[in-house]
């Protein structure tokens, strides 16, 4: 009898055991947080577009700074997928001349040695801050566009000043282009 009891206390024992462990594996999972990269990836630019320029341009900000960040969330074995698929993303933004001139290849090629150049600099994005649109005069009166400038703030004593080009193409504002730019003064908030 008292086996019996021996072995039924070990049997409730290990069945007390699995369910706990189960559980407290099935709760880590679910309260894994979503990573910077799987939040950007999930934004739906085909069925959900941004409506305004200062939403356009905080999508392509959050990708530059993702790529050219120091990253514990990027999985090293895996950066050439996250780069395609960040690439893809922000084209998704472009205006349809900007895509005619930059193929996903090149521009993927372009921003892998850019990303190594970064880091062989020990160069990082830490931060932006985007400046409200201004609309650009056009003598001929053709498509308005609007200039955004972008400060990168960067982990070095030089930050990136990027200045944006954007039109209306369709019902969507687009990216059509982008420069260095000089300095230049950002309010804060």
């Amino acid at each position: 009898m008292r086996r019996f009891f021996a072995v039924l206390s070990l049997g409730i024992f290990i069945v007390l055991l699995f369910l706990f462990t189960s559980n407290k594996m099935s709760e880590n999972r679910v309260t894994k947080p979503e990573t910077k990269y799987e939040k950007i990836m999930k934004i739906d630019l085909e069925n959900n577009y941004p409506e305004t320029i200062e939403e356009v341009m905080t999508v392509n900000n959050e990708i530059v700074k993702y790529l050219y960040s120091s990253n514990d969330e990027k999985d090293e074995g895996n950066i050439d997928e996250q780069v395609n698929s960040l690439i893809a993303k922000q084209m998704e933004l472009w205006d349809e001349e900007l895509l005619k001139i930059n193929t996903f290849e090149e521009t993927v090629s372009k921003t892998k040695v850019e990303i190594e150049n970064y880091k062989k600099n020990d160069i990082l994005i830490i931060d932006y801050k985007a400046t409200a649109p201004e609309e650009i005069d056009r003598p001929d009166g053709s498509r308005k566009i609007k200039k955004v400038k972008v400060l990168f703030y960067t982990n070095s004593d030089k930050n990136i000043f990027i200045q944006y080009g954007i039109r209306k193409t369709g019902d969507k504002w687009k990216i059509m282009g982008w420069n260095n730019t000089k300095e230049f003064l950002t309010v804060e908030e």
